[in-house]
């Protein structure tokens, strides 16, 4: 009987199982785990170089023969090297432009840039396991758990003002709101493709992964940004699954019924007055914004190459978040990324962001490409989408870059893989 490659089946095994563990560990162990002290500082709600520490750990230490199989992507390679010289550029630019701050607050700020190298062997992962839709069961799995906590605990806050979770207390609307994080959003997307396509095997699962997942958008996480793109992503699936009159039909009833009904529930008013700068709940947040924008942009232009770089908060806060310490990059989503890291974020954002734009130009073209790939059309919606605010190159969301890489990048070159196989 043929055993096969012990060697190879134990290291894809490892890549999966370090997979799901930096999935866990993005989410600070769903909130369970008091993370305090030294450890807060290479773990923390922004701080990602534990994860970093691992995804390079794991790239670095892959077997010899499963390296062979994630070449074979020249983007990847050429886009890894890139990301990492352009984190080093920026390091050694820091470390003399911030004399105040010392190595380890310097090389701390900017260590979740350095979680991309994750993107090679997760795309040898796609490739051996011949598609995404494994990982993606993790990841629902994942967040599965995730949901059903967040929900346990916004009940327990709204009955007794209670916190079991070990979080950042944030209040809005009388009730706690915490954030999904990098994978929580986008499987509200991928389960309602599932569902909507008819790929779904098992229908139940989903229905109850897409109910827990928009509770928690709307009720736990309230972010009116994220409401807005994901509606537009599921908006898009609906419209991409119109290859008859009847379904284009079908489509346009069901999209207009969703806006009656929303309106009649006063929730399209609510939502635009909620980006007034007078609106009790929202009003500080968009003022916020208004001035993070203009401060930002100044930092850009005083250097256009480097951007700030990487500041310590504690250090240099008035340089980082202002005078007033309230502005954050991740509020201006591209801009806060161009202050941050200057014209080297071509590097980081715009060259694979051009690259998918065109994959999916190239999908929509082809009709029936169009509805074998409309996750990756909606998936990279939801990414130009959160460009203009919570864009995934911020500390908080940054996993889902290398998921990004790795995903596209298989789609692209899944037809040649089927002729390599073959």
């Amino acid at each position: 009987m043929k055993v096969g490659n012990p060697t190879r089946v134990s290291c894809w095994s490892i890549v999966t199982a370090t997979v799901i563990l930096l999935m866990v560990l993005d989410i600070r162990a769903f909130g369970l785990v008091a993370i305090t002290g030294s450890l807060n500082r290479v773990w923390g709600a922004y701080e990602k170089t534990l994860l970093a520490a691992i995804a390079i750990i794991l790239f670095l230490f892959m077997d010899a023969a499963a390296k062979r199989e994630i070449t074979g992507s020249r983007f990847l390679d050429k886009y890894v090297l890139c990301a990492v010289l352009s984190t080093v550029s920026l390091y050694i630019f820091t470390y003399f432009k911030y004399p105040q701050q010392n190595l380890t607050q310097t090389v701390l700020a900017g260590t979740h840039f350095l979680i991309v190298p994750l993107a090679l062997p997760l795309y040898g992962l796609l490739r051996k396991q011949g598609g995404s839709e494994r990982i993606f069961v993790w990841m629902n799995k994942v967040t599965f758990v995730w949901y059903c906590i967040l929900i346990f605990q916004s009940i327990i806050y709204l009955k007794s003002g209670r916190l079991f979770l070990h979080i950042d207390e944030n209040i809005r609307n009388d009730s706690i709101r915490i954030s999904l994080n990098s994978i929580g959003n986008l499987m509200i997307v991928y389960n309602f493709n599932a569902l909507y396509s008819g790929r779904a095997k098992k229908k139940g699962w989903y229905v109850i992964q897409l109910a827990l997942g928009a509770y928690c958008l709307i009720m736990v996480q309230q972010t009116r940004a994220y409401n807005v793109i994901i509606g537009i992503c599921i908006a898009v699936i609906i419209m991409l699954h119109t290859n008859t009159p009847l379904k284009t039909l079908r489509s346009l009833i069901l999209i207009a019924a969703c806006f009656v009904v929303l309106d009649q529930m006063n929730i399209i008013d609510t939502m635009q007055q909620s980006f007034s700068v007078d609106n009790e709940v929202y009003g500080n947040g968009t003022k916020a914004r208004m001035l993070a924008t203009t401060y930002y942009w100044e930092a850009f232009l005083k250097s256009p190459l480097f951007g700030q770089g990487f500041i310590n908060s504690k250090v240099y806060l008035t340089i980082l978040r202002g005078n007033q310490g309230i502005f954050n990059y991740s509020d201006v989503g591209f801009l806060g990324l161009l202050a941050n890291t200057g014209l080297l974020c071509i590097a980081f954002y715009i060259w694979p962001l051009l690259r998918w734009g065109k994959q999916v130009i190239g999908y929509l073209a082809d009709r029936s490409k169009r509805i074998d790939n409309s996750f990756l059309i909606a998936f990279f919606i939801y990414i130009a989408g959160t460009s203009t605010t919570l864009i995934m190159t911020d500390s908080q969301r940054i996993l889902l870059l290398p998921f990004s890489l790795a995903v596209f990048e298989y789609a692209r070159n899944k037809p040649a893989l089927r002729k390599e196989v073959a």
